[in-house]
């Protein structure tokens, strides 16, 4: 939709941001395809200020969107130094081009399983409880808090076979976001996992840091996702198909040091900047 005759005190950039944060939820129609007309677009309130300071709050906002772009491209290149250092130093976790000791998931792990959803489904999720771990929850090296799912002390009784530990490897097993990974954050112990999400608890062998990094590897992403789509109905990756997964297992001071190096970088990342 075009906007035009616009009112030559209103600045084209500060309309353009009124509406980047207006609601429009509003003047949304239709609901088999919802849509904005223009009879609804015209009801959206913009704040009018006068020409000078529209310029000046323009000035800010942009500004504000080149910092955040900088950053952006901070963490991406922090992103691709961690993964090219894993290269470097382990290579190809899938061919094992550096032909280090491999063993198969199950060896290396003391527990591999995932739970259920409760009896009722969302309805019987409650505000405050036992943590209920989701795939939504589950991305690539980092944990979602958003809408966190919390169960009773009953309902996590009849889960204490997918009871969740420090430590624990975290990968979602079935639907759209198969494959991802991350470790399981303390503060949200006491925990459960549902039906789309796989516990991994590590033997000595292996630092569960240095496990998820292998499963979240861009390569080993690739063969998780070829094992998920061979299925007959959906994305999935059964409990077997996860014991089976061939995992490098270089020396354990070689893991610490990679391992030490993710968390410098990590560090990097979350570090306040200077103004």
């Amino acid at each position: 939709m075009c906007l035009d005759n616009v009112r030559e005190d209103i600045n084209l950039n500060y309309l353009y941001y009124n509406l980047l944060f207006s609601d429009f939820n509003k003047v949304i129609s239709g609901s088999a395809q919802p849509q904005i007309t223009r009879q609804g677009l015209e009801k959206v309130e913009i704040s009018i200020c006068p020409p000078t300071e529209q310029i000046s709050i323009v000035s800010i906002l942009k500004s504000i969107e080149s910092l955040i772009l900088a950053r952006k491209k901070e963490l991406k290149y922090l992103d691709e130094l961690v993964k090219a250092r894993f290269v470097e130093m382990f290579g190809n976790p899938v061919i094992n081009d550096k032909a280090w000791a491999q063993k198969s998931l199950g060896e290396i792990t003391s527990k591999i399983g995932s739970g259920a959803t409760p009896k009722g489904g969302k309805e019987a999720y409650i505000e405050d409880g036992i943590t209920l771990i989701r795939s939504t929850n589950v991305h690539n090296g980092w944990f979602e808090y958003k809408d966190l799912a919390h169960i009773s002390n009953e309902q996590a009784g009849k889960l204490d076979n997918v009871v969740v530990e420090k430590s624990d490897v975290l990968l979602n097993i079935t639907g759209a976001s198969v494959a991802r990974s991350c470790l399981v954050p303390v503060e949200i112990l006491p925990a459960r996992v549902n039906q789309h999400v796989c516990i991994i608890r590590c033997k000595d062998c292996i630092i569960p840091e240095f496990l998820n990094r292998v499963l979240i590897d861009d390569n080993y992403q690739k063969l998780l996702w070829g094992i998920a789509g061979s299925g007959a109905t959906r994305e999935a990756i059964t409990k077997q198909q996860v014991e089976n997964l061939q995992i490098l297992i270089p020396p354990l001071e070689l893991q610490i040091q990679y391992v030490d190096i993710v968390n410098q970088v990590n560090k990097s990342k979350f570090a306040p900047h200077p103004n």
